[in-house]
């Protein structure tokens, strides 16, 4: 019962993963970067669970693989929505990567 319940937990992880990967990606495609943020906070806690069940997993390299893989990308769109925020903030449209001139 142990292995099941594990590879269980697991299975609910990698489901987890993959529809908060999913909503992420739909939030940087729509431009929705408070929400990205809010999502990749909400991540952590994955992140978290991914590493205390990998310990104890005994098929622990599968997990550390796929644990790496989701923290790796979750990485990425914590750059692409800093870079996202630094364009915001030099004035440059970040859909149409133009400057942004206001009229006085």
């Amino acid at each position: 019962m142990g292995i099941f319940s594990q590879d269980t937990e697991l299975i609910h992880l990698m489901n987890k993963r993959d529809a908060m990967l999913n909503e992420c990606v739909s939030s940087y495609v729509n431009g929705d970067f408070p929400k990205l943020r809010n999502q990749l906070d909400g991540s952590k806690d994955i992140r978290k669970r991914f590493r205390e069940t990998s310990h104890s997993c005994p098929d622990s390299d599968k997990l550390i693989i796929l644990a790496s893989q989701f923290i790796e990308t979750c990485d990425i769109f914590e750059r692409l929505l800093h870079e996202e925020l630094v364009r915001k903030e030099m004035g440059i449209d970040v859909q149409k990567n133009k400057r942004i001139t206001t009229k006085s």
